[in-house]
């Protein structure tokens, strides 16, 4: 009697996409069907969309001819080929949070400078979305781990059913797999407890600074409430001004018109002056002579 055994599963995983813009990394996915038959030790393999890491493993495995005889060490080589990228990718998502993170906790708020961190909505919306990316990290990292623990089921019913087959050595790397995923689920857990803390703080910057926006407009508002006020007692200063310059104007001209009217009287009194005179000159030369005598000499009595 034959015995067959089949495995099919669907993984997702993390991989470069070598993309120039953007994140450098994308979420991916791949199915392996097998199917062995023990009788005839032939086994059936279906790949869909693997990596180009998954088809150089499949090849050196094809060169090593270790497919006869271990039916479930291809599995174990494949889960860790799919598992290869999670410590770099980790390490980036920790460089992403340590970046906001630090905008959020060295921006000095409400003091300007010129090297300083400038928070703004945009860092928020990308702490919102790394959040995210972290938690469909954590359920990609958990169907890893329900795959493995379906590949230890899978590998231990092999035991005493197929001879010549020591399953102990895949057991073991499938628990180091295993563990290894388990490390990078905490990893990534922790990634996410952290920015929760960055998101608040930098929703705080934002609220703080979105205040000082509000205060700046304000009183920008009261700056241009005075400044309006002030061109308008400008205005009403001008026309008093021009008001006064016209005035003075009137004044100026009035002055001059009564100057004009008191240099023509002096005139005219000097023509005055010099009738009288031609006058006194005319009486004095037909006064009688007693009378200029009289005038010339008052000290003699004209009476006896």
């Amino acid at each position: 009697m034959s015995i067959h055994s089949e495995i099919c599963y669907a993984v997702r995983y993390v991989a470069r996409n070598r993309r120039s813009t953007g994140s450098p990394w994308s979420l991916r996915q791949t199915a392996v069907y097998q199917q062995y038959n023990a009788s005839t030790k032939n086994t059936v393999w279906i790949f869909l969309q693997p990596s180009a890491d998954m088809q150089r493993r499949w090849q050196e495995i094809q060169r090593s001819k270790v497919l006869s005889s271990h039916p479930a060490t291809l599995h174990v080589v494949l889960l860790f080929a799919i598992a290869a990228d999670w410590k770099d990718y980790i390490a980036y998502l920790r460089q992403e949070v340590d970046n906001l993170d630090k905008k959020a906790c060295y921006s000095r708020v409400g003091r300007p400078h010129k090297h300083d961190y400038v928070v703004t909505f945009d860092d928020s919306q990308r702490v919102q979305n790394l959040r995210e990316r972290l938690l469909r990290i954590l359920n990609v990292l958990d169907a890893q781990l329900e795959v493995a623990e379906g590949c230890v089921v899978y590998c231990r019913g092999f035991r005493g059913r197929i001879t010549n087959f020591d399953e102990a050595e895949s057991l073991l790397e499938l628990g180091a797999h295993t563990a290894q995923l388990r490390t990078h689920r905490r990893a990534v857990a922790a990634i996410l407890d952290r920015s929760h803390g960055t998101l608040e703080l930098v929703s705080r910057s934002l609220s703080v600074t979105a205040f000082q926006h509000e205060k700046l407009m304000k009183r920008n508002k009261l700056f241009k409430i005075l400044e309006y006020r002030n061109e308008e007692k400008l205005t009403r200063n001008g026309v008093a001004l021009h008001k006064d310059i016209e005035t003075l104007r009137d004044i100026a001209f009035h002055s001059k018109r009564e100057n004009e009217t008191l240099v023509k009287l002096a005139e005219q009194s000097k023509k005055d002056g010099r009738a009288l005179k031609a006058l006194a000159v005319l009486g004095t030369l037909y006064l009688p002579p007693t009378f200029i005598a009289v005038c010339a000499f008052p000290s003699v009595s004209l009476f006896r």
